[in-house]
C-alpha cells in the first residue's frame, strides 16, 4: 500500500457513501484491508498513517482493520481474464503461512463485525 493507494481509498469510500444513502442505505462498511502492504517500507507506513489521519480529520468514514488482517506483498493476487475479479493463490508454501493467519484474522474480523455465531 503507497501514497497513491491510500488517496485512492479515501475516494472510493466518498463514491461507496454516495452510492450508500442513496441505493442501498442498510450497507454497512467493517473496514479498510490493506493489500500488498510491507510493514518494513516507508511508504507502506506513510499510507497507513495517511489513512489513520484523514480518518480522525473526519474526511473518512471508514477505519483500518487490525494489523493481523492486512494482506502482505507476499500475496499473489491473480486477475480472471481482466474481468475485474481478482483470487488469491495461498499456495502450500511455508512462505504463504503468514498470509494464511490473516485471511483467518479477517475472516474473523468479518463474522464478529456482521454479527454470525459461529459454533
Amino acid at each position: 500500500m503507497d501514497q497513491t493507494s491510500s488517496e485512492t481509498v479515501v475516494r472510493y469510500f466518498t463514491q461507496l457513501n454516495e452510492l450508500q444513502k442513496k441505493l442501498c442505505p442498510k450497507l454497512k462498511q467493517i473496514g479498510i484491508v490493506p493489500a500488498k502492504y510491507q510493514a518494513r517500507l516507508t511508504s507502506s507506513a506513510q499510507a497507513i498513517e495517511n489513512v489513520r489521519s484523514l480518518n480522525e480529520k473526519g474526511r473518512l468514514d471508514a477505519k483500518l482493520v487490525h494489523e493481523d488482517c492486512y494482506i502482505p506483498m507476499t500475496a499473489r493476487l491473480l486477475d480472471a481474464q481482466q474481468k475485474g475479479i481478482a483470487y488469491l493463490h495461498l499456495g502450500d508454501a511455508a512462505e504463504f503461512a503468514d498470509l494464511k493467519k490473516n485471511i483467518e484474522s479477517l475472516t474473523h474480523h468479518v463474522i464478529s463485525s456482521i454479527g454470525i455465531i459461529t459454533k
